[in-house]
């Protein structure tokens, strides 16, 4: 549990897997560690290949219903590969939401400072008598 609390790695899961692995000897096992990674590293690629290819199939059940800005071009499906190619380049592209993420935390900072301010403002000083 040091590992959580001194804050050096950000991904403490590795030694966290370290520390479980180590013989009584405090020798480290790393084909286990690397076993242990290995089963979380496949389960995330699965989500991820998951989430793209559900993401891109809504988008194109959106544009076939021309709810989507250039939904003609968004709503055209691939014979060979029963796929809808552009949604799902479209959707893979835009899968980084770190800025939109760190967007929704400065706005959500802003509105509770905002409303700290207005609460925490001596309203009864400044109006006049």
């Amino acid at each position: 549990m040091s590992v959580l609390t001194l804050g050096i790695n950000t991904y403490p899961l590795v030694n966290i897997y370290e520390q479980a692995t180590a013989g009584a000897d405090g020798s480290l096992n790393h084909g286990a560690t690397f076993g242990l990674l290995f089963i979380i590293w496949c389960a995330t690629v699965l989500c991820c290949i998951g989430t793209t290819v559900t993401n891109s199939r809504i988008y194109w059940s959106l544009a076939r219903d021309n709810a989507v800005p250039f939904s003609r071009f968004f709503a055209i499906v691939n014979e060979r590969l029963s796929c809808p190619v552009p949604a799902t380049l479209f959707v893979g592209r835009s899968q980084d939401h770190r800025p939109q993420t760190e967007d929704y935390l400065l706005m959500k900072r802003m509105k509770l400072s905002s409303q700290l301010g207005l609460v925490l403002y001596p309203w009864e000083a400044r109006s006049p008598s």
